[in-house]
């Protein structure tokens, strides 16, 4: 543990509360069913645990986009 931080700013062209939070799951469901192999073993890994960079392309596609801070 290095004590460093990292922070992403997620930004969506909808509302963040119903809108862009609708697109992501959908986003999330159709990219674990087209990557069963990102389904872990392991517990209940985060979705980016799960899919990694894989889900940034349907995510970017959906109108979301992300800045590092």
């Amino acid at each position: 543990q290095s004590g460093k931080q990292l922070r992403c700013k997620a930004l969506g062209d909808r509302d963040p509360g119903y809108g862009s939070t609708a697109k992501i799951i959908s986003e999330l469901a159709l990219c674990l069913l087209e990557n069963p192999a990102a389904k872990s073993g392991a517990g209940f890994p985060t979705p980016v645990v799960a899919l990694g960079a894989r889900l940034l392309k349907p995510l970017k596609r959906a109108g979301l986009s992300f800045e590092m801070a």
